[in-house]
């Protein structure tokens, strides 16, 4: 028999080798699509406290409290103005109403890009990326998060038994980096990547939760989580967050160039833009 380790080096190379991300019954589209590439510097969000969701599903982001604004520091594109959105690491970010959309408890890929900051005192442990949970302790059925002290980057799944696991790795202050954690369906791989390549992988047979409790404030959280009730607010820049509902390979992320530290930028290669209109 091979070793856990083995096999799971044996399906992260059949993944690599084909090309296919398999994901079994999943259509493999964008489920959301969060672009903060368009803004005016300091506004808050689109001028009504929204991020449209690109992807055309209609998952609007919807700012929790005054905080999160766009900002220059950004990454420019021929597409769009080249904003981002800063998230100042005490105030929440922004909720997304929870929706059978969001349900995936098969495959799924969570990517961002981003440039973090060291987490401020009272964010708990943790700036979150993009959370989906409720006001229930755990039952959180996937996150990517930025843990203490800010740069220690996680993505994460929990069942309906309350059962999780989670894949981890540092990433650097002060820089745009691509991040992207995905599960497949059909393999049990859970990978983690920075700038596309792979530097955590694990085997699992856990799946994501869907449906969560409508009494208790179930949703989508950028920059915090869903209702900012628990404090872990992210520090730093967000460029962009897309959900898909399949296992993405690198070569079908929104690519991106890594640039000098100093440069503060990133060059994504997406086909459109509309999130933050004015």
């Amino acid at each position: 028999m091979l070793s856990t380790l083995k096999q799971i080096v044996l399906r992260s190379l059949l993944i690599a080798m084909t090309g296919i991300a398999a994901s079994s019954g999943a259509s493999g589209k964008t489920v959301a699509f969060w672009n903060f590439e368009e803004g005016m510097s300091r506004n808050l969000s689109d001028g009504f406290n929204h991020i449209l969701d690109s992807s055309g599903n209609g998952n609007i982001a919807s700012m929790i409290r005054s905080g999160p604004h766009y900002c220059t520091n950004h990454m420019p594109s021929s597409n769009s103005g080249g904003f981002s959105m800063y998230f100042d690491g005490v105030s929440p970010g922004f909720g997304v109403q929870d929706n059978a959309r969001l349900y995936l408890t098969r495959s799924l890929t969570i990517e961002a890009a981003i440039k973090p900051e060291p987490l401020i005192g009272g964010s708990m442990n943790g700036g979150q990326i993009l959370f989906r949970g409720d006001n229930r302790p755990g039952l959180d059925p996937y996150y990517l998060v930025l843990n203490s002290p800010g740069n220690l980057l996680v993505f994460g799944i929990t069942d309906g038994n309350n059962q999780t696991i989670s894949i981890s790795h540092p990433v650097e202050f002060d820089r745009w980096q691509h991040v992207a954690g995905t599960l497949d369906d059909t393999t049990g791989v859970m990978s983690l990547y920075i700038d596309g390549i792979i530097v955590a992988t694990t085997y699992t047979t856990i799946r994501p939760l869907g449906s969560l409790s409508s009494r208790h404030k179930p949703g989508i959280g950028i920059g915090s989580d869903q209702n900012g009730d628990y404090g872990e607010f992210m520090h730093g820049w967000i460029g962009f967050v897309r959900l898909s509902d399949t296992a993405l390979n690198p070569q079908q992320f929104l690519k991106a160039e890594r640039n000098q530290k100093s440069s503060g930028k990133m060059h994504p290669n997406y086909g459109g833009h509309g999130a933050g209109k004015f």
